[in-house]
């Protein structure tokens, strides 16, 4: 059988049972601001019983912690003439005006303990038996300010960290092009050198535009400003020498630990850390590649950099499950360099080759 709206509409018992079972809590107040009718969701919302608001000012009725600070009732505190919930069904009697999606927040006292929320609220005026009364509309919405107010801080702290992000890049830029300058000036002759240095420069601030680009979250952020820490600590550790870029391992195993580690809340330790040298190239994918396993997880990780058969290696535990499609920029890095990323028991583990 086919109900039509204008059937549902005169049919009594389905308007009770819709003003009932709504989750919008409902009032009716007279012209003196006394609650003369309610739903189930409104002694819900208050915590209070029937006999406790029925007949009561509307201030009084919901917990208002005004009156009860100052002694009186809801109408004589001093905080009422400011107070948008009372103006709003003053003037329905008053002006007939009607009040649509309004807010209030204060502190309400409820079932003895003082509770701070936002409400929302709609106010008209109707009559019913020829009796005027103003109809409000009451919905929570603390948890979705809570929850707007998180949000504006993730947001607030993602664009410090941004342009934290942004000037560190711009600075780092500005040396290396400096630095490219002095170089050219200081290797004039020397095209070998020049030529490798030019490229690295050159390398480097691709690599540094490749990083940053993940920073939508504070998280990604995080990791970008991580990523050029670990690239920062490969070139402080890099020396040219016998035609090509070489890094000192342990003076890169200390940098990096002490910077992208602790940036990403993991411990870190190395052992059997052996003097060796590594080529700029199996360094700076070794740095990105630690960088991005560290941050796969929000959990705590710990890493631990040892070498071993030749090899720089670094154990991570506490990482998340790694599948092949994971990590593309550091397999990518690492395939070029005859390096390896791989699951292994409760993490994750990754080598490239050194000369010790």
């Amino acid at each position: 059988m086919e109900l039509k709206v204008e059937e549902l509409k005169e049919s009594n018992e389905f308007l009770a049972d819709l003003y009932e079972h709504l989750t919008t809590a409902i009032f009716l107040a007279d012209s003196e601001t006394r609650l003369v009718h309610f739903n189930n969701s409104f002694t819900t919302l208050f915590h209070r019983p029937e006999d406790a608001i029925l007949g009561e000012l509307c201030g009084n009725a919901i917990g208002c912690a005004f009156p009860l600070d100052e002694g009186t009732d809801c109408g004589h505190t001093s905080k009422c003439p400011s107070c948008p919930l009372r103006a709003s069904i003053v003037s329905a009697f008053t002006a007939g005006q009607s009040t649509y999606g309004e807010e209030l927040e204060r502190e309400f006292v409820l079932e003895g303990r003082r509770i701070r929320k936002k409400l929302r609220f709609t106010t008209k005026l109707r009559s019913y038996r020829g009796t005027l009364y103003a109809l409000v509309l009451l919905d929570d919405v603390t948890a979705l300010a809570e929850v707007r107010e998180e949000l504006r801080a993730a947001n607030a702290e993602l664009a410090r960290r941004n342009a934290e992000l942004r000037a560190l890049v711009d600075s780092l830029a500005d040396e290396l092009v400096a630095g490219a300058k002095a170089l050219s000036r200081e290797i004039s002759g020397r095209e070998e050198l020049a030529r490798e240095l030019r490229d690295r420069l050159g390398n480097l601030l691709q690599v540094i535009g490749a990083l940053v680009r993940d920073n939508e979250t504070v998280r990604g952020s995080q990791r970008a400003a991580a990523r050029i820490a670990a690239v920062t600590a490969a070139y402080a550790a890099a020396r040219y020498e016998q035609g090509r870029a070489l890094v000192d391992v342990a003076e890169f195993a200390r940098t990096l630990g002490a910077s992208v580690a602790v940036e990403a809340g993991a411990r870190y330790l190395w052992t059997d850390m052996l003097e060796g040298q590594a080529g700029l190239d199996e360094a700076l994918a070794f740095a990105i590649a630690v960088t991005d396993v560290l941050f796969a997880t929000d959990a705590p990780a710990r890493l631990e950099l040892a070498t071993e058969d030749a090899r720089l290696c670094a154990l991570i535990e506490g990482a998340l499950v790694i599948n092949e499609d994971d990590f593309r920029l550091a397999r990518l890095l690492l395939g070029r360099v005859s390096g390896e990323l791989r699951a292994v028991a409760g993490g994750a583990r990754l080598c490239v080759p050194v000369r010790l």
